[in-house]
């Protein structure tokens, strides 16, 4: 009779905090670890970008970038590229990180995210209740802003941003940027 694999052991914020820091970014999704290297020069601008519409347009809540911790559950640990959370949400903040979802949550895609960020992470965002969930695509020069309802985030609900229009949302008041200030010109004009 053959004998039974053990069942893999699910990871946990325990486990993570033995992670090395090594200048990558490791994240538990669901009880995985998940590694990735360290983002480009066009990633890290665009996370600033944000971070300074936030802080000059947005005048309650408050947005964070990684490396942070948002803990959606003992057995994922995310670390998105920006997050925000309204006036009303503050309170998960505590030493640790962020417990809880935030209301926005965004990734800018890279070749070795993409599938990550666009599928898994989809999922568990809808599943844990953040807000809204914007990809941002490089390539495209595009923000994909996904709304979370009952039924999670439909594809068909999501909108595409590009140029000229401009990035709003409800859950961060005042928020008001066309797409195109979030990219550095430089970058767009390689291409």
């Amino acid at each position: 009779m053959p004998t039974p694999h053990p069942l893999p052991i699910a990871l946990t914020y325990e486990d993570y905090l033995g992670f090395p820091d090594d200048g990558n970014r490791h994240e538990i999704l669901e009880g995985e670890h998940t590694m990735t290297p360290a983002p480009s020069p066009d990633h890290q601008f665009v996370v600033a970008s944000f971070l300074y519409f936030f802080r000059l347009q947005v005048r309650e809540g408050v947005a964070y970038s990684a490396p942070i911790d948002v803990l959606l559950s003992p057995k994922t640990i995310v670390q998105p590229d920006v997050c925000y959370l309204g006036q009303d949400k503050l309170s998960r903040v505590t030493r640790r990180g962020i417990e809880g979802a935030p209301d926005i949550m965004v990734e800018i895609l890279s070749p070795s995210t993409s599938q990550l960020d666009e599928v898994t992470k989809r999922h568990l965002y809808a599943k844990y209740g953040v807000g809204e969930y914007w990809i941002i695509d490089l390539e495209r020069v595009a923000v994909r802003v996904c709304t979370w309802n009952e039924a999670g985030f439909r594809p068909e609900a999501d909108r595409l941003l590009t140029g000229a229009d401009r990035l709003t949302s409800p859950l961060a008041p005042g928020l008001d940027v066309p797409v195109v200030e979030l990219f550095w010109s430089s970058a767009t004009q390689r291409r």
